[in-house]
């Protein structure tokens, strides 16, 4: 095989002749496929397939198998390869595992230098984007009574089971699980729609810096750590669904 190929040959061949090595390790997940495929159609196709030529492997795929697949979605016909002869399977094999394992890696550094809605748009998963702008996890202390000095409220009287009147529009204190909040709260009315805020329970560490300063972060990290998970009573669901059912209209 030569070291180095002076000229490289871009053929289109009917996809239906193209063939997966069954060896393949390379694997893919939907949101991926999603970024490619819109690639494929903003772009089109500029990364040729990468497959063997010799004999007995005629049209086994080194390289690309991700790419193929998603073709294959688009109803592609015919697609750009280039051919390399490579009549050994394990050369073959070791030329597959190369093409997965050397994709490189970013400077951080300087993609934090693009714009983040730009980075989100090709697919960087909201995780990668709070390491790119450093963007950090930083507990939120609530401070109960420097709120209520912004607010000049001296006192506080709520009490659970109160209900009250805002034009209209009726809010309580109370406990979706318990029969008796909800019916106070609906005083004989029923509900056209009843929306819920999943998960339920949770406490969690809110707010996020960049570079230590106050920021609008993306999605929560990997690590974000949610608090009282374990306090959900096992019957939750059911008492809540149930006492929606008792003030939901029927249709």
């Amino acid at each position: 095989m030569n070291k180095q190929n002076k000229n490289i040959n871009i053929e289109y061949v009917l996809l239906d002749l193209l063939k997966p090595a069954e060896y393949n390790p390379r694997k893919w997940d939907n949101e991926a496929e999603v970024q490619l495929k819109e690639s494929i159609e903003r772009f089109g196709i500029v990364d040729p397939l990468l497959v063997n030529s010799a004999d007995d492997r005629k049209n086994i795929v080194i390289g690309g198998h991700f790419r193929l697949s998603v073709m294959k979605e688009l109803g592609l016909t015919t697609v750009p390869v280039v051919y390399i002869n490579i009549p050994d399977i394990e050369k073959e094999k070791e030329l597959n595992i190369r093409l997965n394992k050397n994709t490189g890696e970013f400077d951080w550094d300087l993609l934090a230098t693009f714009d983040e809605s730009f980075l989100s748009g090709v697919g960087f998963s909201s995780e990668e984007l709070d390491d790119i702008f450093a963007i950090e996890d930083t507990p939120e202390q609530f401070d109960l009574q420097k709120e209520l000095e912004k607010l000049k409220i001296g006192k506080i009287n709520v009490q659970k089971g109160d209900v009250y009147d805002l034009d209209g529009s009726r809010l309580t204190c109370g406990d979706s699980t318990i029969e008796a909040d909800i019916l106070r709260l609906m005083d004989n009315d029923q509900a056209d729609m009843v929306m819920t805020d999943p998960p339920y329970i949770l406490d969690y560490l809110h707010g996020k810096s960049r570079n230590g300063k106050p920021t609008e972060g993306f999605g929560v990290k990997k690590n974000r750590k949610y608090l009282e998970t374990d306090i959900l009573p096992p019957d939750f669901t059911d008492l809540w669904m149930a006492n929606v059912a008792k003030v939901q209209k029927p249709d």
